[in-house]
């Protein structure tokens, strides 16, 4: 299975095109604290990579696997 890649540029276009200013990301406390911590998202392999804090998700592994860990979605 290939990782699926998005182009930025296009993804930025479309959502100029749509109006869509903000984006919304769920989370746990946890890593939601992370994330303010940095000041911005990051990949789940960033945060493992640092001294911040991340809950623990059943897709880790496969993450791994299919070479996402280190991106953002």
């Amino acid at each position: 299975m290939t990782p699926m890649k998005l182009n930025n540029i296009e993804l930025h276009q479309f959502f100029q095109e749509k109006s869509i200013n903000y984006l919304h990301h769920a989370n746990t406390v946890a890593t939601s604290i992370s994330f303010i911590l940095s000041g911005g998202l990051l990949s789940r392999g960033d945060i493992e990579r640092s001294t911040l804090t991340q809950t623990v998700q059943a897709s880790d592994g496969e993450d791994k696997e299919f070479g996402v860990w280190d991106d953002v979605f």
